[in-house]
């Protein structure tokens, strides 16, 4: 194993540890999980895997934190994000762990809870190499089941926290709506600079019939943090999935997603936007199945880089032969600040029905010398420009985002982060 990185030997005998500390016998379904027999046999995924080309983690990752010991009952975490008393439930995970005392609202849920036998439907990213780490250090699944039916959606609210500095947090995550009802869900990444923390997780949605999902996912960690997040998502017939992510800061985010239509009428529907500086790196991958017919999707995806940062985009919609009259579009924006930052777009189709409207682009610029002009000679600053240009090409990615502090907050950092980055202009 000479020739893996520190961080690659170091989960495998984080992994091994826990393996002989628990008995073979309690871990024997491991064997089972593809990603995790590969993980331990080739380390991280090289840049030979298409879909983890341009993050190659034995760069990003030069070590692995300790997995976060079971400690939530004894801490509320650390928090960057406002909690918002609109929310009807406050969902706390401290250290990949329920924190029921920071939570609240838990029973306008049908179930939540942890479960450390419970599987998730994770499909092709079973055998993806972090989901199968995820599953040897998360130790237990935690399940959310929601089934508010009406005409006003549960708002709720899911936090992710660590409690003290150098740990990697593993989280498997399981969100359930039943037939008909529908929720509007905040779920926040958090943390602050000081720290210094590696979070894992792997999430699966399943909507029932008619069920809506508006699932906005914020990744706000410390500047030095790292987010690696796996989400599989199976939406039935006349059910809708409204996804959100949007990520501000850290220095290494990747979210992998995996969405399947499966019923007819079904229909999902993705913005978000990244924010990157320094030499941070984002990375989005979506692969998006289109598998019977009448199906809608489109996603939008924007990128504001500055300094030396690095964003990455790949979107892959695949229209299967029964998937006739589908409709799917798919567009990546970039925002170049800088000379120094570098993006990487790869929007596809894969169509094998031909009743079908699809689409698919790219557009990469930079602040327009025009705009700027026209706005200077009314009297603002450059910075002050440039703020108001990112401000303006984030606002159709932006768009509906969930009213409540959470999305304030938002907005207040891009705000702050626009000035302070443009300052060098």
């Amino acid at each position: 194993m000479a020739e893996h990185g520190a961080a690659a030997l170091g989960l495998m005998a984080q992994i091994a540890r826990r393996r002989e500390s628990e008995g073979v016998e309690a871990t024997r379904q491991w064997d089972s999980h593809s990603g995790l027999t590969r993980f331990l046999a080739q380390g991280f995924p090289s840049r030979a895997s298409e879909s983890w080309r341009y993050t190659p983690l034995e760069s990003l990752m030069p070590e692995a934190f300790a997995a976060a010991k079971a400690t939530a009952q004894a801490s509320e975490g650390v928090s960057a994000l406002p909690l918002d008393p609109q929310d009807d439930v406050v969902v706390t995970l401290v250290d990949g762990r329920l924190n029921r005392e920071a939570s609240k609202g838990l029973d306008h849920l049908s179930f939540v809870g942890a479960d450390s036998e419970a599987a998730l439907e994770v499909g092709d990213l079973a055998g993806d190499e972090l989901v199968g780490v995820n599953i040897a250090l998360s130790g237990v699944t935690h399940r959310i089941v929601v089934d508010t039916q009406g005409e006003k959606p549960l708002r709720l609210r899911l936090r992710h926290l660590g409690s003290c500095a150098e740990q990697a947090i593993y989280t498997r995550l399981g969100i359930a709506l039943k037939p008909g009802a529908m929720a509007v869900l905040v779920e926040t990444f958090e943390g602050v600079d000081a720290m210094g923390q590696q979070m894992h997780g792997v999430t699966s949605v399943s909507l029932g019939e008619r069920a809506h999902l508006d699932h906005t996912r914020v990744g706000f960690m410390g500047r030095q943090d790292i987010l690696i997040g796996s989400l599989h998502a199976q939406v039935c017939a006349h059910a809708r999935y409204d996804f959100r992510p949007v990520n501000c800061r850290g220095r290494v985010s990747r979210l992998q997603a995996e969405v399947h239509l499966t019923g007819s009428q079904s229909a999902f529907h993705l913005k978000g936007a990244a924010y990157a500086d320094g030499q941070a790196h984002d990375d989005v991958t979506l692969n998006l199945r289109h598998e019977v017919e009448n199906c809608l999707s489109d996603q939008l995806y924007a990128m504001i880089l500055a300094d030396q940062a690095l964003g990455v985009f790949q979107g892959c919609i695949r229209v299967e032969r029964d998937a006739q009259k589908t409709g799917a579009e798919l567009m990546a924006r970039a925002l170049l600040l800088d000379k120094g930052v570098k993006v990487r777009a790869k929007p596809e189709l894969e169509i094998f029905a031909d009743d079908v409207i699809c689409g698919h682009g790219t557009t990469i610029t930079e602040p327009d010398a025009e705009q700027l002009y026209y706005l200077r000679a009314r009297g603002l600053s450059m910075a002050s420009a440039r703020a108001l240009l990112i401000e303006a090409f984030s606002s159709e990615a932006l768009e509906g985002l969930p009213e409540g502090k959470v999305r304030d907050a938002i907005w207040a950092w891009i705000a702050d982060w626009s000035a302070r980055g443009t300052s060098r202009a």
